[in-house]
């Protein structure tokens, strides 16, 4: 199901939808700040540090969710303003964007998991 949240971060009913897709969830970030201005100019000040913090945070969560697949990728719109679109998939799928974090199956050990997120001279 796909479904939106409001201001408040209540479920706004009108939105929950049907979506055809592979096993899985999906989490997609956009408009963040859209109608904070201040906020917003914030964020892109500092959006460098603010993936990097993120990036780190999902890599925590890759390597210790053994039975979870994590895919992590940045897509850009067409505007200029980025979105980040994290991906969590029990399952294999496709992935756009510049791929920051991606686990397969195949690291089913806490050393492999490591390996694969951090790189094998971890």
């Amino acid at each position: 199901e796909q479904f939106s949240f409001d201001r408040e971060g209540k479920l706004m009913a009108e939105t929950i939808r049907r979506v055809p897709r592979p096993c899985g969830t999906t989490v997609t970030v956009a408009g963040l700040f859209e109608s904070l201005p201040v906020r917003r100019a914030d964020l892109r000040k500092r959006i460098r540090g603010q993936r990097q913090k993120l990036v780190k945070m999902m890599q925590g969560y890759a390597i210790l969710c053994l039975g979870t697949q994590f895919n992590l990728s940045d897509v850009h719109s067409s505007k200029g303003n980025s979105n980040s679109k994290a991906k969590k998939k029990s399952k294999s799928g496709g992935n756009s964007g510049g791929v920051h974090i991606a686990t397969s199956e195949s690291s089913r050990t806490f050393e492999a998991r490591t390996a694969s997120i951090l790189g094998p001279k971890f």
